[in-house]
């Protein structure tokens, strides 16, 4: 948990200007190490995390209410970003569980990412920009007919998304 916290705290923003998806594209990873995407909902957190490398990490915990069953699942992998597609290509999955009260015990397990496991996750994001926010839409959407801005706040809040930091000239 602390190194969570230690990729949270080290996670940049990246400093880009309202520019075409090619430029986007092209300038991504430039001027920061990392690049984190996050989504929260009703006792559950996820985030997507870039590496400078063509690493990700993708984070999933899902608390249970009254100290019940807790899952911490991270996603490892490579990245690919053309234009303003990303493609996420998982290698493995580190799980652990807590059973909560009263045993309170706790499994960790490492596993090979496998396309048929119940623990699959999207892979192919289409990035857009909406007001001061970058988002992921998954490519599974048909994005002609999804259009950012009329979707509800409570929607938007769970897409994976980032805030977005114009560039400053000195």
């Amino acid at each position: 948990m602390k190194n969570l916290f230690n990729i949270v705290i080290a996670v940049l923003g990246i400093y880009i200007s309202n520019g075409q998806p090619t430029e986007l594209g092209n300038n991504f990873l430039k001027k920061s190490d990392t690049i984190s995407f996050k989504s929260v909902g009703f006792n559950n957190y996820r985030e997507i995390i870039l590496l400078h490398n063509a690493d990700f990490i993708r984070i999933e915990n899902n608390i249970s209410d009254y100290g019940g069953k807790s899952t911490f699942e991270k996603h490892y992998g490579k990245y690919e970003l053309s234009d303003s597609i990303l493609r996420l290509k998982p290698e493995r999955i580190e799980l652990k569980t807590y059973t909560g009260k009263p045993e309170q015990k706790s499994f960790t397990e490492v596993i090979d990412y496998n396309l048929d496991s119940e623990k699959k996750i999207t892979t192919v994001f289409i990035l857009k920009n909406y007001k001061s926010f970058q988002y992921l839409i998954p490519a599974e959407y048909d994005i002609k007919k999804v259009r950012i801005e009329k979707l509800s706040d409570i929607i938007r809040k769970r897409l994976f998304s980032r805030k977005i930091v114009n560039e400053t000239t000195d």
